[in-house]
């Protein structure tokens, strides 16, 4: 005889959100996720209206663990550029659906990404422009991402240095 499953809303999304964080949106469909709870569709569309209110549902709840990542990670107003940096790649590393989407030009969560972080950033004059701060998230990402693809490890000396860079050659070429 089976055992009977009590799926909660916490548990759906919680198994939601861990194949966000494994292959980003794509995932983040009803059957997938039913899957991955070894059940069948009708307990998650008793407890989400629709996919839409189980992916929103998702992205909230990455944002809200970024943010206390972010939270954990930088003293609000931080002055210093290279420590902010640093901080906000250790943080961002802990989402990795959010570092998918952002990799595959997700716009709804890069500017997400940058309403979340820009508390953090504000007091560094050059990034409270938000399009500058995007271009320069983006580049942070994508740093850490073509480190983490090439298998090879990332210092903090590696990664300040590429970071100076990158936003030395970018400055002159972002326009607002």
């Amino acid at each position: 005889m089976g055992r009977t499953q009590r799926f909660t809303k916490n548990k759906i999304l919680n198994t939601a959100y861990d194949l966000f964080n494994e292959s980003g949106c794509k995932d983040l469909k009803i059957r997938s996720i039913a899957k991955a709870c070894h059940s069948s569709v009708y307990p998650i569309y008793s407890l989400f209206i629709s996919q839409k209110e189980l992916y929103d549902a998702v992205i909230d709840l990455a944002f809200h663990r970024l943010k206390i990542y972010l939270e954990t990670f930088i003293p609000l107003y931080s002055t210093s550029k290279i420590g902010t940096n640093l901080q906000f790649a250790r943080a961002i590393q802990k989402t990795p659906g959010i570092v998918k989407e952002v990799n595959q030009g997700n716009m709804e969560i890069i500017n997400r990404l940058v309403a979340v972080a820009e508390p953090f950033f504000s007091e560094i004059p050059e990034l409270r422009d938000p399009k500058r701060l995007e271009v320069h998230l983006v580049l942070i990402i994508s740093v850490i991402s073509a480190y983490k693809a090439s298998n090879n490890t990332l210092t903090s000396f590696d990664f300040n240095e590429i970071m100076k860079d990158m936003s030395t050659y970018l400055e002159p070429k972002i326009s607002i």
